[in-house]
Parts: C-alpha cells; sequence; structure tokens
C-alpha cells in the first residue's frame, strides 16, 4: 500500500478499508485458506502484516485498519523487493506450492525502478 506524502490520509484510509473489504470476501481466510500481508512502502518498505501473523480474517482486517501512515517519495520497487526476499518468504507464512498473488495500491508513478524489480519478481517465479 502506497504511503508516500502524495496519499492523502483520506485516500489512504480507502486503501486500508479497501485491502479490509478483499479479505473479508474470502470464505477461506486462515492458515490453510487464503493468506493475506500488507508491505506499506513511501521512502522505504516495511512489512506490516507478514502471511501467517493472523489466523482469522476479523484480526486480520482489525491490524490493516491500524496501520498508520508514513510519508515520503513513492519507492514502489522497495515494495516489490520486500515482496520477494520478505513476504513471500516460507519464515513469513509462505507455503510451497501455492499461488501467490501481489496487489500493488498506488497514487502515481514511482521514484525508483520498478520495471527491473517487477522483471526480477517474474523471473524468480520460473
Amino acid at each position: 500500500m502506497d504511503e508516500s506524502g502524495s496519499v492523502s490520509s483520506v485516500d489512504f484510509t480507502r486503501e486500508k478499508d479497501f485491502v479490509a473489504a478483499l479479505a473479508d470476501s474470502f470464505s477461506n481466510f486462515g492458515p490453510n485458506g487464503v493468506q493475506m500481508g500488507v508491505i506499506t512502502f513511501s521512502t522505504d518498505a516495511y512489512l506490516d502484516i507478514k502471511l501467517n501473523e493472523h489466523s482469522t480474517k476479523d484480526s486480520f482486517m482489525a491490524a490493516v485498519r491500524n496501520i498508520r501512515q508514513n510519508s515520503g517519495s513513492t519507492y514502489t520497487d522497495k515494495a516489490l523487493k520486500l515482496a520477494k526476499t520478505g513476504l513471500f518468504q516460507t519464515s513469513n507464512g509462505a507455503r510451497p506450492g501455492v499461488t501467490k498473488m501481489l496487489l500493488i495500491i498506488t497514487d502515481g508513478a514511482s521514484s525508483g525502478n520498478y520495471r527491473l524489480c517487477k522483471l526480477q519478481l517474474r523471473i524468480s517465479e520460473k
């Protein structure tokens, strides 16, 4: 989730509400079903919620709504790198053989080189 300085507090709340609603839409949320994590990014990227951190969607949704916004530039590439090196690791709840999906919520152009990082993510899945 983009938390950069160009994202208003109202829009950041909308981002959190969207992610919570997405989680709420899954009937099979949990350790053996759908797992969700959250990375926020601006000048730096943070792994706010690991895939294995919440076993119920209610606790996940509450955690999402409690995320506080930082600000800074929009380094989407740092979020993509953290997805690969942090979020999608088995130590953080990623399960081998299970499809991984990444949704990026941002308000604009990246300050970093997200195209190169996107290519690295694609290559690592092959």
